[in-house]
């Protein structure tokens, strides 16, 4: 736990130091952490299924059949991280959040067409 307490320090640091958000990239923020909820949702799905062979994770930082109780610790972290990096990028700031935003949109849309559920 404590190693997790460390890296969560370690992505809250550079977060203070950026400019303000703008309201658009506010909204992406917002659009990108529904996004991670979902896909949240979907990996838990994925963690059930995955026992029986019917589908596997494919994020290599979560194995192939992830343990649905490691899955909140990772998917947290990522929605800071994720915010933090948004914060300390200010020069090419839009550029992360649209690829992030496109990528994680791509992930969710293609776990739904696999026949992925979403699990809370």
């Amino acid at each position: 736990m404590r190693n997790y307490i460390i890296i969560l320090l370690l992505f809250i640091a550079p977060a203070s130091y950026g400019d303000d958000l703008t309201q658009t990239q506010i909204n992406k923020e917002i659009a990108w952490q529904v996004l991670n909820a979902i896909d949240y949702g979907q990996t838990r799905d994925i963690a059930n299924k995955c026992r029986t062979g019917e589908i596997y994770e494919q994020n290599p930082a979560l194995g192939s059949c992830p343990d649905r109780d490691d899955l909140p610790r990772y998917f947290i972290i990522s929605g800071i991280a994720h915010y933090a990096l948004t914060k300390y990028f200010t020069n090419f700031r839009d550029d992360w959040q649209n690829v992030t935003l496109v990528f994680t949109a791509g992930i969710v849309t293609n776990n739904y067409r696999l026949g992925v559920k979403i699990d809370f």
